[in-house]
């Protein structure tokens, strides 16, 4: 219920998101119907010419909060999701006063998600395999959930990836 294809993103919203850069028109049309699908896009092209920025103005076009939950438990293990340094939690105003009505649970809004703007997650060169992996807190006993986890419901950028053929 929480997918990207639940909003739907009009021309002037995506105009608006990119007001300030110049591209061609026909950029803007492909973006749409790509956006309004909620699949993976792909960007390429030479270093340098605005690919990341693009990707991050066309994750701002989408407003709805989605619920992301504090932690899973999997097998009696616990995952931890939610990240404040990923996740923009927003406050009970646009939530309702009294807590909202949810879609994730059609009565109160549950303690036990956080209503969040759609996550952006920026990963690049520095990614390796042991990242997209579940990571232990001896600490605290518990697991990391990855970043691609934590992107679910949102935007996960995989920037300046160097890929040798």
């Amino acid at each position: 219920m929480q997918k990207l294809s639940s909003e739907v993103i009009t021309m002037s919203r995506i105009r608006a998101a990119v007001a300030d850069l110049q591209m061609e028109e026909s950029i803007l049309e492909q973006a749409g119907p790509a956006l309004n699908s909620g699949r993976a896009l792909l960007l390429y092209g030479p270093p340098g010419n605005g690919k990341s920025t693009v990707a991050h103005r066309f994750a701002t076009v989408f407003q709805d909060v989605i619920f992301i939950p504090y932690a899973v438990g999997v097998e009696g293990q616990i995952i931890r999701i939610f990240d404040p340094s990923i996740h923009v939690e927003v406050g009970p105003a646009l939530t309702g006063d009294d807590g909202g009505v949810s879609f994730v649970r059609q009565d109160e809004y549950d303690a036990r998600w956080v209503p969040c703007r759609r996550p952006f997650v920026v990963t690049g060169g520095e990614l390796t395999l042991e990242m997209l992996d579940l990571r232990y807190d001896h600490t605290g006993h518990y697991y990391e959930a990855p970043l691609h986890m934590k992107a679910l419901g949102g935007c996960f950028l995989i920037d300046d990836l160097a890929v040798s053929w």
